[in-house]
């Protein structure tokens, strides 16, 4: 028998898939609830490393044939890279997404004085010394980073290709004919606030008092007043 409704959550780059774990908490009965981990993710620093964009991709449609074959809609979730992927999946199949929930899309994408600091704290300082900020950047990233900056260099080529799929869906968003609600936050770190303007056919929410990972209470309560709203309208289209 087919079932209902389900969600696919897709994480960003270096991302986990805890991220939305307050999304999948108020979930109504009866949802089916699928966490991507990619490929890569979850490992180490080589093991990241060794993926591919290409991997991801595959990883993605692979699990969103698998739920569209059992679930009259499928609703995809993503956050940065993720919500990237989302669409693009959108694009290849419109006619199996139901609507998408994206959060800091990067379609343009910008790598400041802050995200620098953050990132080079997470890899080379100790967690004690974590700010409440630095600690959820710190919790947000699911590889095991290496203290040997060589370690990094194979990661170049996962970026470059991050880059180049914000490059293509950003062309590509005036294609896209699936729902799609976007949640940025207006002090992104590595997500320029710029990104709504390519989105245009896309409902916007910008949260005032965020960052890329690190939501305030009332952002965060604002996300999910956004997210029940959602659900309920899509399902109420039937």
């Amino acid at each position: 028998m087919e079932k209902e409704n389900a969600v696919l959550f897709i994480h960003g780059i270096l991302g986990t898939p805890h991220h939305f774990d307050f999304l999948r908490e108020i979930l109504p009965e009866g949802f089916t609830a699928k966490s991507l981990l990619l490929t890569g993710h979850g490992g180490s620093t080589r093991d990241f490393g060794k993926s591919s964009m290409a991997q991801w991709m595959e990883q993605c449609e692979s699990a969103l044939l698998e739920l569209s074959a059992s679930h009259k809609r499928v609703f995809l979730v993503g956050h940065s890279m993720g919500s990237l992927l989302a669409v693009h999946l959108a694009l290849v199949h419109p006619d199996k997404v139901s609507g998408i929930f994206a959060l800091a899309i990067p379609l343009r994408i910008r790598f400041g004085i802050k995200a620098l600091a953050s990132s080079l704290h997470s890899a080379f300082a100790p967690p004690e010394t974590d700010s409440p900020f630095q600690r959820v950047c710190r919790d947000a990233c699911s590889v095991r980073l290496s203290k040997n900056p060589f370690a990094y260099l194979p990661w170049l080529p996962r970026f470059l290709e991050l880059f180049a799929l914000s490059r293509e869906i950003r062309k590509a968003m005036p294609n896209l004919k699936v729902s799609c609600k976007l949640i940025q936050s207006s002090r992104d770190e590595l997500v320029s606030t710029a990104s709504a303007r390519f989105a245009a056919g896309a409902e916007t929410l910008f949260l005032p008092e965020s960052f890329h990972y690190f939501y305030s209470e009332k952002d965060r309560g604002r996300i999910l007043e956004e997210w029940i709203r959602f659900i309920a309208e899509h399902i109420e289209r039937g």
